[in-house]
């Protein structure tokens, strides 16, 4: 039986045909064993039936929506068609429902498709298709949590914090209109000039340990070297900006529209570092900045 109240279904599999040999059925075998009911075309749809139809009556029947992002789905129809239903209920709903699954791509390839996919955690098919499951295990584990803290808790305040913490320190990226670009700035005198341009990414710890941050750094971006200067700490609830300095010789070269910077810091609760958190932020026109991506996962 599904495990979420009123829906026969625990998740609906979007993905194109060509994966299926390869992901899509192994995924579906093993979530089984899990107990989980999964919607899967070949499994529910007839000759004869509508196909429309039926994947919108997969689609409001599934607590979530699995997305198999992979090469042959950025080239099909109908797997874009469920993707666009599945974030139609997300808006509606205001819950999460989108669970993506990278197969075969990396980030530059998502973010052609869709920068808000590409800027979501995604469990990744390289990793083993038991690794995925065990993390959309813990989707359904923090829902059931949420559930209960729902019913049982009387302070709205209180609650969003209960259902969004995790017990480790966790950082993810805050929301782009939080993040800004300084003017660049003279930082030595004639006639060795260097000027600098920094921009500022908050994150925040949405866990419920204190994330000390034990080392940062990024790429080049094509203009300078990028300092990273991060916070020493980051407080459960609590966002602080991570500051990318960019140095270069020339005073009249700035972060063009559109480039990108990517940055990684690695933390932990205690002495040693044991997880990352990477991102991709886009600088736009006129100083503000987007995600584009962002992955947070355990130091191997």
């Amino acid at each position: 039986m599904s495990n979420i109240e009123g829906l026969d279904y625990d998740l609906f599999i979007c993905h194109a045909s060509e994966d299926k040999d390869e992901i899509v059925r192994p995924l579906a075998a093993l979530l089984g064993t899990r107990g989980r009911r999964v919607w899967i075309d070949e499994g529910e749809i007839e000759l004869g039936d509508s196909l429309r139809q039926k994947i919108d009556n997969g689609l409001a029947r599934s607590r979530f929506g699995l997305v198999v992002l992979s090469p042959a789905f950025f080239g099909k129809h109908w797997p874009r068609v469920e993707l666009d239903g599945l974030a139609a209920r997300e808006i509606l709903s205001g819950e999460k429902v989108v669970l993506p699954v990278w197969h075969r791509v990396g980030l530059e390839d998502v973010a052609r498709y869709s920068l808000p996919l590409a800027g979501r955690l995604a469990a990744r098919t390289e990793a083993g298709v038991e690794s995925v499951v065990d993390m959309i295990e813990q989707v359904f584990e923090s829902s059931n949590d949420q559930a209960s803290t729902i019913a049982t808790s009387p302070a709205p305040a209180k609650r969003r914090e209960a259902i969004t913490a995790t017990a480790e320190p966790f950082l993810v990226l805050a929301p782009p209109s939080q993040h800004r670009l300084n003017d660049p700035h003279q930082v030595t005198p004639p006639p060795q000039v260097i000027w600098a341009q920094s921009a500022l990414v908050l994150v925040e710890n949405v866990g419920t340990a204190l994330a000390l941050i034990r080392s940062a750094d990024a790429d080049a971006v094509g203009v300078g070297a990028v300092t990273v200067k991060p916070p020493t700490a980051v407080a459960p609830g609590a966002t602080r900006p991570i500051e990318l300095v960019v140095n270069t010789m020339t005073p009249d070269v700035r972060l063009a529209a559109g480039q990108l910077v990517r940055f990684w810091l690695d933390y932990g609760s205690g002495e040693e570092a044991d997880r990352r958190l990477w991102a991709v932020a886009q600088y736009n026109a006129g100083g503000g900045w987007a995600n584009v991506g962002s992955d947070n996962r355990p130091l191997e």
